[in-house]
């Protein structure tokens, strides 16, 4: 076996590697978000405060996040600060039981959402250029997202009925195997050649997909970071509000699968104009709702439309950023996403008193903002287009 054959075959192994360890991390990174918002009730009322208040640490997670992908790089220096603080953060995890201050508790959730911010970038780093070496699927980062949030809202149901809500942040100290993990990486990540000398793009083309992550991130996480608040307002009942939240979360499942099959058969510009206008629909006739269940079930749906929604706005606008540079392309993506859930959160608080009627206001309201966009997509040469 000459040296190109060894490579290549060490290459391909580690690549076989690298798809589990990948969709761990994935799915580790959106149980730790989901699981804040679908055990929103028990925290606030825990560290007694108020709802209204509890959305400053929806925020601050978020703004952790913006934060953390503002200072990644590249640098050694800073991936060995990186794991120091990784390890930190697992240790205060696996001590939660001991923090009783929710300012404590919510500079710890501003910690984790910079070392998610951070580890995310980290992590594509290598998705990205196994992806091209061998042939590593798009599949692995949805499904980790997906079954992230229904790994929340399984665990947020069981230990909310059955023991405190902290043990289910006491899961978040098994990021020791995600630390482990990239260790791991690091010793296959010997190989890097992309070309990222240029980042040219149009400075309209910029502005359409920033606007883009940002209304898809604002709608998404509008919701999911509610849901648990409005069930309990029209539900009233932890259990059936938990119960609820497990059919909303196989509901983002449902709407990835449904992604994957739409993609590959319709046209783009088709599918987000359909989709948003159905996004729409169901955020208007929801107001007209008052009673809990059809309010799950309508927000069920409209979870499942936005989860169709963001999958083919940003897997088609990530692969056409990736032709200029994938790096930036995925610090542009993450930056406009979080910037989403600030945004969010910021609103959130504002009106509160009026929850549900503002979570389907925003979000119909944001959709048409994605309709103005779309036309954009038809009049831009290669966006939306195949």
């Amino acid at each position: 076996m000459n040296e190109n054959d060894y490579l290549n075959f060490e290459i391909k192994l580690m690549g076989k590697l690298l798809i589990p360890i990948i969709f761990f991390i994935f799915m580790y990174i959106s149980y730790g978000i989901f699981i804040q918002g679908f055990l929103s009730t028990e925290i606030y009322t825990y560290f007694g405060i108020s709802p209204k208040n509890y959305n400053i640490l929806n925020g601050a997670i978020f703004l952790g996040m913006l934060i953390g992908n503002t200072l990644y790089s590249e640098k050694k220096k800073n991936k060995n600060i990186f794991f120091n603080v990784s390890i930190i953060l697992v240790l205060l995890y696996s001590m939660i039981f001991f923090i009783n201050n929710y300012v404590y508790f919510l500079v710890l959730r501003l910690l984790t959402g910079i070392w998610f911010g951070y580890l995310f970038l980290y992590l594509n780093n290598f998705y990205l250029e196994y992806k091209l070496r061998v042939n590593i699927k798009d599949i692995t980062f949805g499904w980790g997202r997906a079954l992230g949030a229904i790994l929340a809202s399984i665990v947020a149901f069981y230990f909310s009925q059955i023991l405190s809500w902290k043990y289910a942040f006491l899961m978040l100290s098994t990021g020791i195997f995600v630390i482990i993990g990239l260790k791991s990486m690091s010793y296959i990540y010997k190989f890097k050649d992309f070309n990222e000398n240029s980042f040219y793009l149009k400075n309209k083309n910029i502005l359409i997909y920033s606007i883009l992550y940002f209304l898809v991130g604002t709608n998404y996480y509008t919701l999911s970071m509610n849901i648990k608040n409005i069930l309990m307002i029209y539900l009233n009942d932890y259990m059936l509000s938990n119960i609820g939240i497990i059919i909303f979360s196989f509901s983002i499942l449902i709407g990835y699968i449904f992604s994957i099959f739409l993609y590959n058969k319709y046209n783009i510009f088709t599918l987000m104009k359909v989709l948003t206008l159905l996004l729409m629909i169901i955020s208007f006739f929801s107001l007209f709702l008052d009673n809990g269940y059809y309010i799950l079930d309508f927000l069920s749906l409209n979870i499942f439309v936005q989860t169709i929604i963001w999958n083919i706005s940003l897997h088609y606008s990530f692969v056409d950023l990736n032709k200029f540079n994938p790096t930036k392309s995925i610090k542009l993506m993450l930056f406009m996403l979080a910037l989403g859930g600030i945004f969010y959160s910021i609103f959130t608080y504002i009106f509160y008193d009026k929850l549900y009627v503002f979570v389907n206001s925003y979000i119909f309201f944001n959709s048409i903002l994605l309709l103005i966009l779309s036309k954009n997509y038809q009049r831009n040469n290669h966006f939306m287009k195949r």
